[in-house]
């Protein structure tokens, strides 16, 4: 792991951030921001699921995707990660995101390109 990635007390640092917010996923995988995250995400042993399924995602095509299922455990540090998501200059949030509920929980669901 990128020793820019981790603070000394194991929370995202502002360079990571900054790359999660300024990621573009029409230029770059959004699996692999998603990947990205989840090495840096504490509890994923518990708060990190990711499902194939098959959904009306494109245009009411039905197409393969990827819903990552994941829960923040309370821990600031997934919220910070969750925040900057929601802060992506490229509207990652607004294409990607399927579901919240109260607690932390959340659903990205991102097609799978063939």
């Amino acid at each position: 792991m990128n020793e820019n990635y981790l603070d000394s007390d194991g929370y995202p640092t502002d360079s990571v951030l900054g790359v999660i917010e300024s990621w573009d996923s029409f230029e770059k995988d959004p699996h692999e921001l998603m990947a990205l995250i989840k090495r840096l995400w504490n509890y994923a042993e518990w708060g990190w699921n990711e499902e194939e399924v098959q959904d009306d995602f494109v245009m009411g095509h039905f197409c393969p995707c990827i819903d990552y299922h994941i829960s923040t455990a309370g821990w600031s540090g997934n919220e910070d990660l969750i925040r900057a998501l929601k802060n992506n200059k490229h509207h990652f949030w607004a294409i990607y995101w399927k579901q919240s509920n109260r607690g932390g929980h959340y659903i990205i669901q991102i097609p799978i390109k063939k």
